[in-house]
């Protein structure tokens, strides 16, 4: 599947309105706010920043977009892979839960940032 610039700066556009303004208008939104979430919302807000975070990485680099996917999505025990997110948004109750997502899919596919050599 290509992905077209228009596309790309679509998604990139989208993930720095939808992450970084949304904590500024959330007043601090934190990683306590999202536990106090329902099982529900826990949800969708993961599913909506994993694709958002695929698709980032996905323009950067096709193979590190797959990553980031199956990093969240072919794992078949999702109940673990949620137990490790909310720990660590137990551990840093007053950091953003973007950070942490972004953290742990850094860790598992590299960093989202545009080396010099790229």
């Amino acid at each position: 599947m290509t992905v077209s610039k228009h596309t790309a700066y679509g998604v990139i556009g989208l993930l720095l309105m939808a992450l970084y303004p949304q904590q500024a208008l959330a007043d601090g939104y934190t990683n306590k706010d999202y536990l106090a979430f329902t099982t529900e919302q826990k949800k969708y807000w993961l599913i909506s920043t994993i694709d958002t975070l695929g698709f980032v990485a996905s323009y950067k680099d096709k193979e590190q977009g797959r990553c980031v996917f199956e990093w969240y999505y072919k794992d078949d025990n999702k109940a673990q892979k949620h137990g490790t997110i909310e720990a660590y948004m137990q551990k840093y109750p007053d950091k953003s839960p973007s950070a942490i997502l972004i953290a742990l899919t850094e860790k598992a596919c590299g960093t989202y940032v545009r080396t010099k050599k790229e």
